[in-house]
């Protein structure tokens, strides 16, 4: 038989109507409450292996610091190896900004002479011709100051990095009480929405967190691939290619992290070296 949901009690009601309202406010705040919601989403991503520790027997509070350990271990491992060059590849990138965008200006003029080698049929180089030019009107117009936006974020990100000091704290009590935080939450549910509410949690769980973790692993394996990709071309094709390996690497991952135009953006610094 269909159960029917009881309308929601007084008391069910104030705690709806306190969460959207604690929504709109956290809106709102905008970047003060943003360490909040990254030490959220942190404790989301940490909380199984928590789990696991806790399991084999060990204290709960033990065991999120063995997985801070673990994890600062590695994200240290990485940064090391990864900050140094990546600093002089920006650098460099930097500074020889100017002589690419030149050398893509001779390549795209001297076309012709690709056309006259390969025997290229007259439509297909009418084509090529239209978007050879385009490619060259975006080619004069640029200016260095599209890249403004990305250092105001960078800087923005430096200056509010006082606000995520507060970050590991907020996440080892998130990890910590996270059962006691679960059970709170059932409490205050009416019996009747308890299965009802821990099974649509459950599925979002299921499906979001199996979304996170691919798009996590899909990230790593792009800036894996086109690190030894690029470090390849490098070797074999053109050095400006292993000169950049790391930074264009680092673009990659980062951005196969943002669905569908993520990898698009990514790969317009590899395309104008390949220009080149």
């Amino acid at each position: 038989p269909t159960v029917r949901l009881r309308p929601p009690t007084p008391r069910v009601a104030v705690v709806i109507a306190a969460a959207v309202l604690v929504a709109v406010v956290l809106f709102a705040a905008g970047s003060a409450v943003r360490p909040f919601v990254v030490g959220l989403l942190l404790a989301y991503l940490l909380d199984p292996l928590v789990e696991r520790f806790a399991r084999v027997g060990l204290p709960r509070w033990l065991a999120v610091l063995m997985v801070y350990a673990i994890t600062v271990a590695i994200v240290g491992f990485a940064l090391a190896i990864a900050i140094p060059p990546l600093v002089q590849q920006i650098a460099t990138f930097t500074t020889e900004l100017p002589d690419i965008i030149k050398l893509i200006q001779y390549q795209l003029n001297h076309l012709n002479e690709l056309y006259d080698r390969i025997g290229l049929p007259p439509e297909l180089r009418t084509f090529a011709d239209s978007i050879v030019a385009s490619a060259l009107d975006a080619v004069h117009n640029l200016d260095i100051r599209f890249l403004q936006p990305v250092i105001d974020s960078a800087a923005s990100f430096v200056t509010s990095i006082f606000g995520y000091l507060i970050l590991p704290a907020w996440l080892f009590f998130l990890l910590k009480d996270r059962p006691r935080l679960q059970e709170a939450v059932d409490r205050s549910l009416p019996e009747p929405w308890r299965r009802d509410t821990w099974a649509i949690v459950g599925i979002v769980h299921e499906v979001f967190g199996k979304w996170i973790r691919g798009q996590l692993i899909l990230g790593g394996v792009v800036g894996l691939a086109s690190f030894i990709g690029l470090t390849v071309l490098g070797l074999t094709v053109d050095p400006i290619f292993g000169r950049f390996a790391v930074l264009l690497a680092i673009i990659a991952a980062l951005g196969e992290l943002i669905p569908i135009i993520g990898p698009i953006i990514s790969a317009v610094p590899a395309v104008l070296l390949g220009l080149t």
